[in-house]
């Protein structure tokens, strides 16, 4: 196996604990969570739209009264509800910042796969990927906190696969569904001369994940016209279900199958309470 260090989505150093600036407020002893652009909203928006349309075409669909009933169905759609979603979402990132004020109580199973001693987040990155995650959906997620980075935001490819590993077996152990996020990775190499296929031990590892989880959003990483493992699984079509997730508007975005916009601003907690 490629045994480079695996590194974070969007990450530019190695400086320890560089995250945290987006969700806590040092400065002020404020937590800080995602206000969305209005280029994030109206890029939601679409996707949703889409998607519902796509799910009504087979029943006798009429664009026209969809088009008029849209803003109450929108409304509907993103009404923020207190109960739990029915899937586990499992984030293989630098820990979760459990004392976070909108990610208590969504904790609710994890492991910590650094040599560091607890699955707390001491980057920040982990915990960003969380509140981005838990503010666009429309119930409470039941979070996994799969730590496989350390306060630098590096991890060995070798970690990385047992952290799938452990999210596969959590999967065959329980009956709701589970999705999978992984904002790093690594550019493996076959012979250590030519781009990953696919068939590197981490793409393997999330091609046999995809088989018992519901899906995988994997970071395409942070070089132009590359794409790094395991996402190159997806890029490669080896599972369905496994999607590499690139950024519009990053100069600096690897090649995905999909793409959301970059760019988030932070506001302090009690401006968006609920």
């Amino acid at each position: 196996m490629d045994e480079r260090i695996v590194e974070i989505a969007g990450d530019e150093g190695s400086s320890p604990g560089r995250y945290l600036q987006y969700v806590f407020d040092d400065d002020t002893g404020t937590y800080l969570r995602p206000a969305d652009t209005e280029q994030m909203i109206a890029f939601r928006e679409q996707a949703v739209k889409t998607a519902y349309r796509q799910a009504q075409a087979g029943a006798g669909f009429d664009a026209d009264a969809f088009e008029s009933a849209w803003p109450g169905i929108w409304r509907e759609l993103t009404k923020k509800r207190q109960e739990t979603t029915p899937e586990y979402y499992a984030i293989l990132d630098t820990g979760l910042l459990s004392r976070h004020p909108l990610l208590r109580g969504l904790i609710v199973d994890g492991t910590n796969l650094t040599t560091e001693p607890d699955d707390e987040d001491t980057n920040g990155h982990g915990t960003m990927v969380a509140l981005i995650l838990a503010d666009g959906l429309t119930r409470r997620p039941r979070l996994l906190n799969v730590k496989v980075a350390d306060g630098n935001g590096r991890a060995t490819p070798r970690d990385l696969v047992k952290g799938i590993e452990w999210v596969r077996d959590f999967a065959r152990k329980t009956s709701s569904p589970v999705c999978v996020n992984i904002s790093l990775g690594c550019y493996s190499r076959r012979w250590g001369l030519f781009a990953c296929d696919g068939t590197c031990d981490l793409c393997e590892a999330a091609v046999a994940a995809a088989g018992d989880v519901q899906m995988l959003t994997v970071a395409a990483g942070n070089e132009p016209n590359k794409t790094t493992c395991p996402a190159m699984a997806g890029l490669r079509g080896r599972a369905d279900n496994i999607f590499a997730v690139a950024q519009l508007g990053w100069d600096r975005s690897g090649i995905g199958t999909v793409a959301t916009p970059a760019g988030m601003r932070w506001i302090p907690c009690e401006e968006t309470d609920e």
